[in-house]
């Protein structure tokens, strides 16, 4: 077999729409330094491909056949790789709240409807390939719609408690987004809250 250089980030893709989990593997291997190790469309053959490759990456779909992606996520961060980087896939990402146990490992979640869009700067992110964040970038092309709404509410300078009851969702969701978004753009605390206030003044 082939060995990857060392320096290269080896991924799977745990996706059971095959058409999807094409297109997702076309669009890594564009990426210099990404190795898409295997393509796998159930939990168990995601653990089995885990197992094999060990990768510093898994893409991964909530929903699949015989459960649910995240098993995959625990085995591979628990038996295999605890230092392992993963991506969430889903057509409801803004409905999605990581469990505590995947939060500091979690290097993005994606909107299936977006991916194409959107996937390739979290991961150039993580190889240190590009600046997190430039405020020329327009933040919609980054962010799913929910999370362009608290870029938005946070650009107001509301706290985590207004925009949770202005959005009359929980402030556990909105800080879920909240932590997808500083991961998208690299910036956190006030930094972040300067970068949506110009962005109210730049763009809207």
């Amino acid at each position: 077999m082939h060995q990857t250089d060392k320096q290269s980030l080896k991924a799977v893709i745990l996706e059971d729409e095959r058409m999807f989990a094409e297109m997702l593997s076309m669009l890594l291997r564009n990426i210099s330094d990404v190795n898409v190790c295997e393509v796998a469309h159930s939990v168990a053959a995601g653990i089995s491909a885990c197992a094999t490759h060990k990768p510093d990456l898994l893409l991964l779909d909530l929903f699949l056949p015989d459960g649910s992606g995240l098993r995959v996520a625990q085995h591979l961060l628990r038996e295999i790789n605890p230092d392992a980087q993963v991506i969430v896939l889903s057509g409801e990402a803004d409905n999605f709240i990581a469990p505590q146990w995947l939060d500091p490992h979690l290097g993005a979640i994606v909107d299936k409807a977006s991916a194409y869009n959107t996937l390739l700067n979290p991961i150039r992110q993580m190889m240190g390939k590009i600046q997190p964040y430039s405020l020329t970038q327009n933040p919609r092309d980054l962010f799913t719609r929910r999370e362009m709404q608290i870029f938005m509410l946070i650009g107001e300078g509301l706290r985590n408690q207004d925009i949770a009851e202005r959005m009359e969702r929980s402030v556990s969701t909105i800080l879920t987004h909240r932590r997808n978004i500083t991961r998208k753009m690299g910036m956190s605390g006030s930094r972040l809250v300067r970068a949506a206030t110009q962005y109210r003044v730049n763009f809207t």
